[in-house]
């Protein structure tokens, strides 16, 4: 379709291209909030025929259905070379576009991630952004982190590995502890 108008008696209400082929994009026009519009939908493809019929729409529905953009996730990445056991580290989840409210998440490997004690924390900067902590890296800390981001017009994640280089003295705790 090339075009959706909504009209109320005589005037124009709003007036909306949800998917115009390019170069065309898609423009928002304003909507009064709290209304409901019925009325007849008109409909003209690129050729020239027109569609008349019946239609009732609410403000709510419209909204979702037409301009809800989905989140996008600015990437980021861990150190190549791994983190030193011991050390402390802080990364970010961003959201760099998309329609909120958002609901962000970690997770590592494919489980939500749990808090350990003061070690590793997940904290709510602002309503795009969501940061990971570690005081003090370890090699159970190793692995796949994903970002989860979470809207009413969709979902998106991004994920990065965490290698942890252990010293000495942490390898030989830890073979101690395999041993036993």
């Amino acid at each position: 379709m090339s075009c959706i108008t909504v009209t109320k008696s005589s005037h124009l209400t709003s007036a909306l291209t949800p998917a115009l082929p390019p170069p065309h994009p898609a423009t928002p026009h304003t909507i009064i909030p709290g209304k409901d519009y019925s009325g007849m939908l008109d409909c003209s493809p690129p050729f020239p025929r027109v569609w008349l019929f019946p239609f009732s729409i609410s403000f709510t529905t419209l909204l979702i259905s037409m301009f809800l953009v989905q989140p996008q996730i600015e990437p980021f990445a861990f150190n190549q070379q791994g983190m030193n056991g011991g050390g402390s580290l802080k990364i970010l989840c961003t959201v760099s576009s998309g329609d909120p409210p958002f609901e962000m998440s970690w997770l590592k490997g494919a489980a939500p991630l749990v808090s350990s004690s003061s070690s590793r924390r997940s904290q709510r900067l602002d309503d795009t952004t969501l940061m990971l902590t570690f005081s003090q890296l370890s090699l159970d800390d190793a692995g796949n982190y994903t970002c989860l981001v979470s809207s009413p017009a969709g979902n998106t994640s991004h994920f990065s590995t965490l290698q942890v280089k252990g010293t000495g003295i942490m390898l030989y705790k830890s073979l101690i502890d395999v041993v036993s």
